[in-house]
């Protein structure tokens, strides 16, 4: 017989239980580890990115004559310098982004979306001289109402961001801020809560947030004569900066080759592209490898964050139902509304014996550039008589 009174000896793993060496660490506590920010190219300059003051504005004119005059002042771009593309959309691994949006962040067209809205980008010999071209570029905005708020930006009379955004709710003829519904179901909701004993309802709002990593963004572009570019960058995402910047300046992917450095957090919000296509655009035009690095106070302005959400969720429950008996659960005999008597009780959704219906809806502001809206119910009932 097993004698239980000894302690099991635990089994030995080459790493489970272990306290293995990282093999970055030694090169990242001296030093030796390159960042995007730290790279550098014989000839190279540095670009800056000139923004948006405005929330929601659209853009007149943009003169950049008197900051190409400015000694140091190698090349600037626009929105103009940008291709058209159509819409496309590109799954970067924690969420799908459509090309045209990410290319209209890259750099406003007609009209800037939010406080921040990237306008221009400035190529100089080095960072101080880019930033002194930046206050030269003039740029006549006409200031539009805003939506500050999910709730505002879906209201009926609210101001349109992009009149091309096709209603998945009333038909393409009405313009809306809505950028996408979803809906998820399971079960019939109508009965599951005609049977509850107990409904609660509450509602959630956050604000928007940033991931606070310490790391800005950064790229360095190099771009060649023979129509191939390559791209240093901190970036969780190698493969979608490679297609996402493909797709921006419409050149074939297999002209880019991204270098993927060390990473100075990240948490989702180094997934897509800003800097990158700006870097290879500028770099064309000069002839110049192009470094780009998001100043610390201006560095959520622009990057992928969590935008503000705004959910609704009702619950319903029926009371007893972990003391009911398999074939008692389809019954309301147990609930004190029917005369029976016990405690209320909540469990999980995952418990097996729970019977429990949830709704809810679930607005969300995304990318700042149009508000999203998800739809999710759900009813999750107790299994089947008899089912275990």
């Amino acid at each position: 017989m097993e004698d239980h009174t000894k302690p099991k000896e635990s089994p030995k793993y080459r790493v489970i239980g272990t306290r293995p060496i990282r093999h970055d660490g030694v090169d990242k506590v001296t030093g030796r580890a390159k960042y995007g920010a730290d790279y550098a190219f014989r000839r190279m300059i540095h670009g800056k990115v000139l923004r948006s003051p405005h929330a929601h504005a659209r853009i007149k004119s943009i003169d950049v004559e008197p900051a190409l005059q400015l000694p140091g002042v190698f090349a600037i771009v626009t929105g103009a310098d940008l291709p058209e593309i159509a819409s496309k959309t590109e799954d970067l691994g924690e969420g799908a982004v459509n090309s045209r949006y990410v290319s209209m962040n890259v750099l406003a067209r007609d009209k800037v979306l939010y406080d921040g809205h990237a306008v221009a980008a400035v190529a100089a010999v080095n960072g101080h001289v880019a930033d002194e071209a930046l206050k030269l570029i003039q740029v006549e905005y006409e200031v539009l109402p805003s939506a500050m708020t999910v709730d505002a930006a879906m209201k009926p009379n609210a101001p349109v961001l992009l009149p091309e955004l096709p209603n998945k709710e009333e038909g393409p003829a009405k313009e809306t801020n809505v950028a996408n519904q979803l809906k998820f179901t399971r079960g019939n909701l109508s009965e599951g809560f005609a049977a509850a004993d107990f409904i609660v309802e509450r509602e959630f709002n956050t604000a928007m947030v940033h991931q606070g990593y310490i790391e800005p963004h950064n790229a360095v572009g190099m771009y060649s004569s023979d129509g191939h570019a390559t791209i240093y960058c901190s970036t969780q995402g190698t493969f979608a900066v490679r297609s996402l910047t493909s797709q921006v300046l419409q050149m074939p992917e297999g002209n880019i080759k991204v270098v993927p450095a060390e990473i100075g957090g990240g948490f989702g919000g180094k997934l897509g592209v800003y800097l990158e296509p700006l870097a290879v655009l500028l770099s064309k035009k000069t002839g110049r490898p192009v470094k780009m690095v998001v100043a610390n106070p201006a560095h959520p302005l622009g990057i992928r964050g969590v935008g503000e959400v705004s959910i609704v969720f009702p619950l319903a429950a029926v009371a007893n139902a972990w003391h009911r008996s398999p074939c008692q659960r389809g019954s309301t005999a147990a609930s004190p509304a029917a005369g029976g008597s016990g405690s209320f009780r909540f469990g999980p959704i995952a418990q097996r014996t729970l019977r429990l219906s949830a709704a809810g809806s679930l607005a969300v502001a995304g990318g700042r550039l149009a508000a999203n809206r998800y739809l999710t119910e759900r009813m999750a009932s107790a299994r089947r008589c008899g089912n275990r």
